[in-house]
């Protein structure tokens, strides 16, 4: 047997064919997988919920600094639409535009930073002695139970937490 120069190129060139194969299956198994963002958002039929009027982003900033700040003015209305996540999601998809996040996980992160907003409140006004519920906030308390028992993880402990600030 003649020992044929070429054959380390061949062999070299089937061993490069393979590594791009395998490279380029990986690539579209990865795209192909689909997004992963931890655990699925519960289906909500958003399309049945109108988004609220303009200027939301600030009625929401607004609210939960006041309620950050244990404010005996927070708009409780405004509150029970902060922790309604079809509400959120439905305000979120009018918003966000761009495909850098999904308006369902914008809307998930709103209901969790309302329900520490509405857990600094309690906190807040038992500090200060009071333990009363203003009007508006049982609808409010209401809310945040279906919250609790929501299907996601993340929103039902966050919930449950909230829960346990409650005046009840």
């Amino acid at each position: 047997m003649v020992n044929d120069p070429d054959a380390g190129l061949v062999k070299r060139g089937f061993v490069l064919l393979g590594v791009m194969v395998l490279l380029g299956a990986t690539v579209l198994f990865i795209i192909y997988q689909g997004p992963r963002g931890g655990t699925p958002i519960e289906p909500t039929r958003v399309e049945d919920v109108p988004p609220s009027s303009p200027g939301w982003e600030i009625r929401v900033n607004a609210a939960a600094a006041l309620a950050r700040r244990g404010s005996d003015q927070v708009s409780w209305s405004v509150f029970r639409e902060m922790v309604d996540l079809p509400r959120m999601t439905a305000n979120c998809r009018e918003q966000y535009h761009d495909a850098q996040e999904t308006a369902e996980v914008s809307a998930r992160d709103l209901v969790v930073y309302s329900l520490k907003a509405l857990a600094q409140w309690h906190e807040k006004q038992r500090e200060t002695g009071k333990s009363d519920v203003p009007s508006g906030l049982s609808a409010v308390y209401a809310a945040v139970d279906r919250v609790a028992e929501s299907a996601d993880p993340i929103l039902s402990e966050q919930a449950k937490k909230t829960q346990a600030t409650f005046f009840r």
